[in-house]
């Protein structure tokens, strides 16, 4: 009650006493208002994909489709990206960089953390 009692004097929220202190933040970073965010990472096509550009020109020279299978084989790739299609985009495509942003957890946010420590 006293740290529910300070979060109210302090303008927090206490229910978010009531959450899981591993899950994420909900004040997560976010770009500031006004600013851009950065350009959108452009797609990677499968068949420009370097890991896999040299098998799609395989098949384009005209090599038997098993023999180009054999050597994704031996080079340790599956055959099966010989299946999608090569103007899709690449399993390899790059995340965006808000994906790469660490996740904040609850405990962990300055906002809360402060509370979270009072009750341990």
């Amino acid at each position: 009650p006293a740290v529910e009692m300070k979060m109210k004097a302090e303008g927090v929220d206490p229910k978010v006493l009531d959450l899981d202190p591993e899950s994420p933040s909900p004040n997560q970073p976010t770009a500031p208002a006004g600013t851009r965010t950065a350009a959108p990472v452009p797609v990677l096509l499968v068949k420009d994909d370097p890991k896999f550009a040299k098998y799609f020109k395989m098949l384009s020279m005209h090599l038997p489709r098993p023999a180009v299978e054999m050597k994704m084989k031996a080079d340790g790739l599956d055959p099966k990206i010989l299946d999608m299609n090569p103007d899709g985009p690449s399993p390899n495509q790059a995340k965006s960089e808000a994906s790469k942003a660490p996740l904040i957890l609850l405990k962990d946010d300055p906002k809360y953390a402060k509370y979270f420590k009072m009750l341990s």
